[in-house]
């Protein structure tokens, strides 16, 4: 952020930011070089990107770095699959990046330090903070995939303890995440929820199909495996076969690694069901369409979750939810905003 389209829900949160804080964003990369348009007094620095363009930073050279090396040793009793190291070399190349292009001096003291993600940014953060840089406080958001640990095999995040001890704060998106965390690591003054919250210009009070000859589902998530969309599709499918008096309609929103298992799931669709996948937009964009287009529901089927901003935008234009109960999706989708399922 703010390159590329990923990571759209921070698009309102600096605009928010900016209004008590002096805001320089060092973005890890440029993406396709397209910038997001952003409030003119946030500061965009790009020395972050362009150090990182080194071949030490790159996942199929990361064990050039000295961290991994040191990484590898500190969790040497977990590594016993490939994903662990690979997963390691990640978070090493994330740490190596960030602390030592702020070893060289780039900023300037005092100040915060802060990282969207609960991962080796945040320790790169901590870690210069607690060496070099004392009169800053380093803090991090920590969300869903940089929480539930379970979803990795073996079950571990690199140098947990260690990222826990010299951040200064760790506001977590649900009140699931701050209790997953807390009872394995303890360290609960360090640690609150803020739940994230969303701009929605568009509001209305309900949200009620106009067109009753066609029943219209809703999905937002990038395409990747824990996402499960292509459940969604099969599902869906399904459904349509069975309904063949319906004229069911699904449209989502995002892209990613898991196209081609969602296309291979719409094969023969029947001619009742209408899919429509959608390259990820702007979220303004976005959320125009929730309020427009008057879907009858959104869905999500993700094996793990923080708090889903789609969820809350949905819930804000009268659209009901079905999802699946992981994460601190039961924080916002109850007996009135929707269903619940294993």
């Amino acid at each position: 952020f703010p390159y590329g389209k990923q990571e759209t829900f921070l698009e309102s949160e600096v605009k928010f930011l900016s209004e008590y804080f002096n805001i320089t964003i060092l973005p890890r990369n440029l993406g396709d070089g397209k910038i997001r348009t952003i409030d003119k007094k946030i500061c965009i620095d790009t020395g972050l990107a362009l150090f990182g363009r080194k071949k030490r930073y790159s996942k199929k050279f990361g064990w050039l770095n000295r961290s991994f090396w040191l990484f590898l040793i500190y969790e040497k009793r977990k590594l016993y699959t490939v994903q662990a190291i690979k997963r390691i070399n990640k978070f090493a190349i994330e740490y190596s990046q960030v602390y030592n292009f702020l070893k060289k001096g780039n900023i300037e003291p005092p100040g915060i330090l802060y990282s969207y993600w609960f991962n080796g940014v945040a320790f790169a953060l901590a870690d210069y903070k607690s060496k070099r840089a004392k009169n800053f406080k380093a803090i991090t958001k920590a969300h869903g995939y940089d929480v539930y640990e379970e979803i990795y095999q073996p079950p571990f995040w690199p140098l947990r303890e260690k990222v826990i001890d010299k951040l200064d704060k760790i506001f977590f998106i649900s009140n699931d995440g701050l209790k997953e965390v807390s009872s394995k690591y303890g360290s609960r003054n360090k640690m609150q929820a803020c739940k994230l919250g969303i701009i929605n210009p568009f509001q209305k009070p309900v949200a009620i199909s106009v067109d009753i000859d066609v029943l219209k589902f809703l999905s937002v998530s990038n395409l990747y495996p824990n996402k499960r969309v292509f459940m969604i599709a099969k599902y869906l499918k399904q459904f349509a076969l069975e309904n063949p008096q319906l004229k069911i309609r699904w449209d989502h929103y995002g892209d990613g690694l898991r196209l081609k298992n969602v296309e291979a799931e719409l094969e023969n669709s029947p001619v009742n069901f209408i899919s429509n996948i959608i390259a990820r937009i702007p979220n303004t964009k976005l959320l125009e369409i929730i309020s427009t287009e008057n879907y009858d529901l959104l869905i999500n089927l993700s094996m793990i979750e923080g708090l889903p901003v789609s969820m809350m935008e949905a819930i804000a234009n009268g659209m009901p939810i079905i999802a699946t109960n992981v994460g601190g999706v039961s924080e916002i989708v109850n007996d009135i905003t929707g269903v619940l399922i294993p």
